[in-house]
């Protein structure tokens, strides 16, 4: 198996799909504004808020000659994309490539390393409202977690339940915040308290 090793050089979040698939010539560059869709056991539509100008992200590649597909761009997204969308948004980003020999990444997975910076530091600067659901279920912990923190935002923020939704689709984290109590385990819904500024 090889590995590809693209840098992200755009200056905006990108989050969407990423399809190695066909063939593609590994030294070249790649702009796009475009979005696909379906994929194979690369890494499809892998949604994550920290793929940012100057990550480098390692994709698994299982075909020889294989080719590159990026879209689905968003302005806006937290980890989880509860409500199954981010702030969709038109794109054009440069990525270069690198194929590593002999990489041992399994399918479905991926990796990527982030520039050396806090990660998030508008969020972090006015702290967060955190709701920890537990159970044996990761997706129920999930769904209530997220549905907690719903109604905190209806009960002391006033939104309307539908706003509620998109604003924790849009700013909030999911996090697995502990496996080790099996068979219990604990979801956390992170909402960056910076979104009310």
């Amino acid at each position: 198996m090889i590995a590809t090793a693209i840098h992200l050089a755009t200056t905006s979040i990108f989050a969407g799909n990423l399809l190695v698939n066909g063939s593609f010539e590994a030294d070249g560059i790649l702009t796009a504004s475009t979005s696909l869709t379906g994929w194979d056991v690369v890494a499809g539509n892998i949604d994550t808020r920290h793929l940012t100008a100057g990550t480098k992200l390692y994709l698994p590649v299982f075909v020889r000659g294989a080719m590159f597909s990026a879209g689905d761009c968003h302005a806006a997204q937290g980890d989880g994309e509860v409500c199954v969308t981010g702030i969709e948004c038109p794109m054009t980003f440069s990525l270069r490539f690198n194929v590593v020999k002999g990489g041992s990444l399994r399918p479905w997975s991926y990796h990527f390393l982030t520039p050396a910076a806090p990660l998030q530091p508008q969020s972090d600067a006015a702290g967060y409202h955190a709701v920890c659901a537990l159970g044996p279920d990761l997706m129920e912990n999930a769904r209530n977690a997220v549905r907690d923190t719903i109604a905190w935002l209806r009960a002391d923020h006033g939104l309307s339940r539908e706003d509620a939704y998109v604003l924790c689709s849009l700013a909030g984290d999911l996090r697995i915040s502990q496996i080790v109590d099996q068979p219990n385990f604990g979801v956390s819904f992170y909402l960056p308290l910076s979104v009310f500024n």
